[in-house]
Order: structure tokens, then C-alpha cells, then sequence
């Protein structure tokens, strides 16, 4: 498969979440914003699955504007995580809020799943990371 890039940025929304897509040098970060939930699971699976189609090498996904998180968008980290490690291990996690972070913690995921802090990040991707909220 050939992977490709795609342009620099795009949100996508569904209502209940927003999904701010960038592209910065070599990562490409994805900033969710609202509930990752059933409601939102194609919205972000979607937009997740095109990036990983890209020759990005580095794949974020900001969790820090996320204000709830459910059994599904459990799946959703977990699955991408799954797919990261065998295809290069691209993947990286910046950590939601407290609510959000407590669920993980409470699945044994804190420790495993790719959670890095913003500062640890290696290019800006700014864009990515400016505030915005669903239906915004």
C-alpha cells in the first residue's frame, strides 16, 4: 500500500464531537474535542484510518479537549493502539482531562496505552492544538 499526505488540516464533526485533523512535518495530530462515544465512533475511526493511510510518522491523538469517553471510545484507543504496534508503533496519546484519564485507569489502560505529554512532543503541531468545541 502507498501511503500518502494529505492536507495540512481539516475538521471533522458529528455534533457531539469535533475532530480537528493536522498535519505538522512528520506527525500528523489528531485533537478531539467533546464526547467520544457511540455517537462518534465512525467520525473518528474514519478520520483515524485516513491518516494511518499517510506517511506520517508520528500519529497523536490530543485527548485533552474530550469531555467524556465511554466503552466505545475505549475500543476505538485500544484498537489504534493495536494496529500502531504492528505497523511501527506511530501511534501517540496526549492525556484527556481528569474524568477522562480516571476511566482509563480504572480499565488497567493508563500504563499501557502511548500516552505522551504535549511538551514531549517533537514539533508544534499548534494548529492542532488550539481550543475549539463541537458545532464550533
Amino acid at each position: 500500500m502507498t501511503k500518502t499526505q494529505l492536507p495540512d488540516e481539516r475538521t471533522v464533526e458529528n455534533g457531539v464531537l469535533a475532530a480537528r485533523s493536522a498535519r505538522d512535518g512528520d506527525a500528523h495530530v489528531l485533537r478531539l474535542s467533546g464526547e467520544l462515544d457511540l455517537a462518534s465512533y465512525d467520525v473518528v475511526n474514519d478520520e483515524l484510518r485516513r491518516v494511518e493511510a499517510t506517511d506520517a510518522s508520528r500519529i497523536v491523538i490530543d485527548l485533552s479537549g474530550l469531555t467524556f469517553l465511554d466503552s466505545v471510545g475505549i475500543r476505538l484507543l485500544v484498537e489504534a493502539d493495536a494496529r500502531s504496534r504492528s505497523n511501527g508503533s506511530r501511534l501517540q496519546l496526549i492525556p484527556g482531562g481528569d474524568q477522562v484519564q480516571r476511566i482509563l485507569q480504572l480499565c488497567g489502560l493508563e500504563e499501557s496505552l502511548p500516552f505522551v505529554s504535549e511538551n514531549g512532543l517533537a514539533g508544534s503541531a499548534s494548529e492542532a492544538r488550539r481550543p475549539m468545541r463541537p458545532g464550533s
